[in-house]
């Protein structure tokens, strides 16, 4: 049992579609190989390996067939959900650049971009303008105050092409 278990996980990973495709290809070509005329079944000798085997090759096909289903549906659906997260993402930074107080951090950023400036780290659209990736702070340390820690942060390209946009 431990060996079917491996053997279905290593098929079952979207890593290994391509091998999945090779074993259904090939157990659909020697699937089909029983539609061929008898003479030249006779002169591939493969008469015997098809009384001995065909049922196993069927079992084959068909279950590579159903696992390439179930793994083409999963791809697209994960392609699905990705672009709606991709949309989502956009749609958020957008109204990011709609927010005031989001804005009034940008344009305090864009004043003396490309140097950074300190801003709040417990900021609620210090946080938000960082995680949809319109700042990032410009050092991984930064030694602050205990009680109102503040962070410096520099502007990305998407954030400094919008501003320049808005200032023409």
């Amino acid at each position: 049992m431990g060996i079917a278990n491996k053997i279905l996980d290593i098929i079952s990973k979207p890593i290994n579609f391509s091998i999945l495709i090779a074993i259904f290809l090939t157990s659909l070509l020697l699937f089909l190989s029983n539609f061929l005329s008898p003479d030249i079944i006779l002169k591939l000798k493969i008469e015997e390996m098809q009384n001995k085997y065909n049922y196993i090759i069927a079992i084959v096909l068909i279950a590579s067939f159903f696992l390439l289903i179930v793994q083409s549906t999963s791809m697209l659906y994960k392609k699905y959900e990705d672009n709606k997260a991709v949309t989502q993402y956009k749609k958020i930074q957008e109204e990011l650049f709609k927010d005031s107080d989001a804005l009034e951090i940008l344009w305090y950023l864009y004043e003396t971009h490309p140097q950074a400036r300190e801003l709040p780290y417990l900021n609620q659209k210090v946080k938000l303008l960082n995680q949809y990736g319109i700042i990032i702070p410009a050092t991984s340390q930064w030694l602050t105050h205990a009680y109102s820690p503040s962070m410096p942060y520099v502007l990305q390209p998407i954030a400094e092409e919008k501003l320049q946009k808005m200032k023409n």
